[in-house]
């Protein structure tokens, strides 16, 4: 049977910034033809197998035996494909019915393990054809998503698997082909009560509550015990203190905005290490320049003539010379060399329309296409890194200062390449999707291609950047858009991994693609992600960022008042002097009911409460209360502006009461006199707030 093999996607950590098809690949496409084509899959169909112990007979039948096959399910490819994993057989079947568009109805693809018979993949689609898209809905999304639940509970799919509803919301570009007369309700795999998201089964609801389809993609997996895991609290602390917001210019319309946004978001859930190959630009502003100065003046006016370019572009191919050389279109030069293996080389040299001289786009292949059969031992990453420096200072000498490393991806599903991507800086910081890709290929150390997507001009580099917002603010902000959960991912292979992750919150509103709001770095408000500010307001709950900055540990505030119940807002917080809780007079007692009047030519403050009368001088431990006198342990002072007074003794003496919790440093006041006995709930709701009162105080 002929047979048409499919890729098995290895989940990878997705860039969070768009890349735009620079015109060299569009030049390139149009001149080469296929020869730029993308590269084979990880495994061909002419793959030579081992003898198999299981016959293509007896995985057909292992796969017509699985119970979500329906008896009239034909048979259509099967193939024996080698691999990483071993031998498998790929089954595909299908019911006899089609949509309106040709598709069958019902279809199912089926891998068993060559060696052994075991169900390595499974992956159904059914769905039901939809007579009436309009009529009336009976239901809402809750029903519809309890009417989902009982329909994966019921079915039997051949796999042991429990299912819990994904309370993610997704992007409105991810949805925009679906259905929206339907109900859909999205599934994740759970394992040991933890998610694991690349098992899904997704059930389609019609508005009478009727299930009219499903979509299921199931992998066996190898999935670690979760017991030595460290707690969740101990993963949050980490985020907070470990996570390094990224300041990068958000480019929109070739106007660059400064904006913090998080790329570090996965954690080892063992380790609580944060590893590069899950935290895309983690550290990103720590990139270092190619070079420290332009190589060459940066110009518009280069006007390089042919000779000029051809001897440029020569440079790129080393000492090796061209033997024939074709101008297709303007700025493109087509050189063909000599090659030592195989009959001739071809290298795609384009130059800059705008007249800076620079070279924004490169690529190489031989007569029979991209890949070029050179043997040899595989040289070092460092290796191919000098290789694709080098290359960039003989293409862009102009611009060697603006350009640093921001990635590295050594591919090995078809030939072994080193892929570097390099962005733009300006002020030290990434410019957003200005970047330009070198692959090197690393059994040769040969330059395959280079791809630009930089916009070359340099008037829309700002000048130096001053009174960004802080870091540390920043990061806080940032962290309450998203919750901590535990999660299996894939790892490799078979085989998944524990992560702790930040999962956008499902209330956060995010853009059209999937992003979630980034921080203008200048004036401090959110922005979506292309630089408007956003239309709806961001959700104010209290978040796990709250709760964990207002831990006992961590509480940074000296002292906070409690009131009958409610945090009182003092202005000027409190303050420990010698032992003693001081708070401001005025906005304490007047919210106790007493009176307060200034004596400004005796620097005496006198309150009184009902019978109770206090008389008080700045500096001194000497009072009058009703009449007679006192001592107090610290004198009232005069504190940013603001008469501070001893809490307790002047609390009691108005006939209150006043207690202390050290590990909370809050003063708790009873206007009756009955002792607050707050629970530890409550207790951590006052320190988040006081936490958020000292933090808007000093200006966090």
């Amino acid at each position: 049977m002929k047979f048409k093999p499919r890729n098995r996607v290895s989940p990878k950590v997705q860039s969070p910034r768009s890349f735009l098809i620079p015109a060299f690949m569009l030049t390139a496409l149009l001149v080469c033809g296929p020869t730029l084509a993308s590269l084979p899959t990880a495994y061909s169909a002419e793959t030579e197998a081992k003898q198999p112990l299981i016959t293509e007979d007896q995985a057909v039948a292992i796969a017509r035996s699985l119970p979500v096959i329906p008896g009239n399910a034909a048979v259509g490819e099967v193939h024996l494909a080698n691999l990483l994993d071993g031998a498998v057989w790929m089954v595909q079947l299908h019911t006899p019915d089609k949509d309106a568009n040709g598709n069958w109805q019902s279809s199912y693809s089926v891998d068993i393990s060559a060696e052994n018979g075991s169900l390595i993949l499974l992956s159904a689609r059914e769905h039901s054809q939809q007579e009436n898209k309009n009529a009336e809905k009976t239901i809402d999304g809750t029903q519809a998503a309890a009417i989902a639940q009982a329909f994966v509970q019921a079915k039997t799919w051949g796999v042991d698997t429990k299912w819990a509803i994904n309370p993610y919301p997704e992007s409105a570009y991810s949805t925009r082909s679906d259905d929206k007369s339907l109900y859909k309700v999205r599934f994740d795999q759970i394992v040991n009560g933890i998610r694991y998201d690349q098992n899904r089964c997704t059930v389609w609801v019609n508005q009478a509550g009727e299930p009219v389809g499903y979509d299921l993609d199931w992998s066996a997996m190898e999935f670690p015990d979760p017991s030595s895991v460290m707690k969740e609290a101990e993963a949050k602390a980490i985020f907070l203190d470990q996570t390094r917001p990224s300041l990068y210019y958000l480019n929109t319309n070739n106007r660059l905005e400064p904006v913090y946004t998080l790329w570090q978001k996965n954690m080892d859930a063992m380790t609580g290490n944060f590893s590069s190959d899950r935290n895309y630009n983690h550290g990103i502003r720590d990139l270092k320049p190619i070079g420290k100065a332009p190589l060459e003046p940066w110009t518009t006016a280069a006007d390089l003539s042919y000779a000029q370019m051809l001897e440029r572009a020569e440079k790129l191919l080393g000492p090796t010379k061209p033997v024939e050389v074709v101008t297709p279109e303007e700025k493109v030069y087509r050189l063909t060399t000599s090659a030592k293996d195989h009959g001739s080389e071809q290298h795609l040299v384009n130059f800059d329309p705008n007249n800076t001289g620079q070279i924004i786009g490169y690529g190489r292949w031989n007569e029979e296409g991209i890949d070029l059969q050179t043997a040899g031992p595989l040289i070092s990453e460092q290796e191919a890194r000098e290789k694709a420096t080098d290359f960039l200072k003989k293409a862009m000498p102009a611009l060697v200062h603006q350009l640093a490393e921001s990635g590295v991806w050594f591919n090995q599903s078809y030939r072994p390449l080193y892929q570097f991507t390099f962005n733009r800086l300006a002020n030290g910081m990434m410019v957003d999707r200005e970047t330009v890709t070198v692959e090197v290929q690393a059994d040769s150390g040969q330059i395959i291609s280079m791809i630009s997507g930089l916009y070359m001009s340099q008037e829309h580099i700002p000048a130096n950047e001053d009174a960004l917002a802080a870091e540390e603010k920043a990061k806080h902000a940032l962290l309450k858009l998203y919750d901590v959960e535990l999660q299996y991912q894939w790892k490799k292979s078979s085989q998944a991994e524990l992560q702790y992750q930040l999962v956008v919150r499902p209330e956060v509103p995010l853009f059209y693609t999937g992003q979630p709001p980034v921080l203008d770095a200048r004036t401090g408000k959110w922005l979506n992600f292309i630089g408007e500010p956003l239309s709806e307001p961001l959700p104010s709950k209290t978040t796990w960022v709250d709760e964990v900055l207002a831990s006992p540990e961590r509480i940074r505030y000296e002292a906070a008042i409690v009131l009958d119940g409610q945090l009182l807002k003092t202005g000027p917080l409190p303050v420990i002097r010698d032992g003693s809780t001081l708070v401001p007079i005025r906005a304490l007692l007047e919210a106790l009911g007493a009176t307060v009047e200034w004596l400004p030519e005796t620097r005496k403050t006198v309150a009184s409460r009902g019978t109770s009368r206090i008389e008080l001088t700045l500096d001194s431990t000497e009072a009058v209360w009703n009449g007679r006198p006192a001592n107090l342990e610290v004198p009232p002072q005069l504190i940013h502006n603001s008469v501070f007074i001893p809490a307790r003794a002047i609390i009691e003496a108005l006939n209150g009461r006043v207690d202390w919790d050290s590990e909370s440093r809050l003063v708790l006041v009873s206007s009756t006199g009955t002792a607050l006995q707050p629970s530890r709930e409550q207790l951590a709701k006052w320190r988040m707030e006081a936490q958020a009162q000292w933090e808007s105080s000093s200006g966090m």
